[in-house]
């Protein structure tokens, strides 16, 4: 596969199963570093470790404006920025 995304840095809501773990797969695969957030803490953990260093992980309540403000420090602090 192509490294098309390489050197991005993606913020993933809702990223534990379905339609954004399919979008992380996918970035992850194309080359791009993730940020996997969402509310199912375990389950984007395990995700995150499955795919190596390029994911990372965080828990976050989109409904929340202060966990959306810790995950924007969370992959600005990982990796300088969106």
């Amino acid at each position: 596969m192509q490294q098309r995304l390489s050197g991005r840095r993606v913020l993933v809501t809702g990223a534990a199963r379905g339609l954004g773990l399919a979008m992380v797969t996918r970035f992850v695969a194309e080359g791009a570093r993730v940020l996997l957030a969402d509310v199912l803490v375990p389950d984007v953990e395990a995700r995150a470790a499955d795919m190596g260093p390029a994911a990372a992980t965080i828990g976050c309540d989109v409904t929340q404006r202060a966990d959306i403000a810790v995950a924007i420090e969370r992959i600005v602090t990982l990796w300088g920025g969106i």
